[in-house]
């Protein structure tokens, strides 16, 4: 068994485990994760700072650009967390939803929390003039979320929900919505 099956394991484990136990972990491991993204736009504009990497202005004004991207990303994140709570689950892997949720954001796209998150870094890249976040982190962060989402996230929630999350994989895009025109729509 290698790495992955392990941890797929592990996530599984705690992702089915009573809610009892569940709670204080997902509250810990969710304030870790806020106070890591936080660290990491501050580290990163420290950094464009110390190497003389912070725009100034861009073509056209930050705010114009990056505030409609934070505040969608926040919307998004918001959204998520609504139908999260609805079925007594959060974001933190190890305390997911009980059921598969495919209404809401989770009609568009399978990770609107992330969504959100990528959306939102970009924007405060924008508005903060941090080359290092736009260029650099949020990309890399993007990766590694990708991978994450892919390698542990996506066997552990086939190994919960068999058929139904496979259906649901081929119908909803990963992480950003699918836009139709009314003639491709299925009717």
């Amino acid at each position: 068994m290698g790495i992955a099956d392990r941890m797929i394991d592990f996530v599984h484990h705690w992702a089915v485990g009573p809610a009892i136990r569940r709670w204080p972990v997902s509250i810990v491991g969710m304030f870790a994760f806020l106070t890591a993204a936080v660290g990491v736009v501050w580290g990163a504009v420290l950094m464009d700072d110390l190497l003389g990497l912070r725009v100034s202005a861009f073509l056209v004004p930050r705010q114009i650009l990056g505030f409609p991207l934070v505040v969608l990303g926040a919307v998004l994140m918001d959204w998520t967390l609504i139908f999260f709570f609805r079925e007594r689950g959060t974001p933190f892997p190890l305390n997911p939803p009980r059921r598969l949720i495919t209404t809401g954001p989770y009609g568009v796209t399978r990770n609107p929390m992330l969504t959100g998150w990528f959306l939102a870094f970009f924007g405060l890249a924008i508005l903060l003039g941090s080359v290092l976040l736009f260029f650099v982190v949020t990309p890399f962060l993007m990766v590694a979320f990708t991978v994450f989402v892919i390698g542990i996230e996506e066997p552990e929630l086939t190994k919960r929900f068999g058929e139904d999350y496979a259906r649901y994989c081929k119908q909803v895009p990963r992480f950003f919505p699918k836009f139709r025109g009314r003639s491709n729509r299925r009717r």
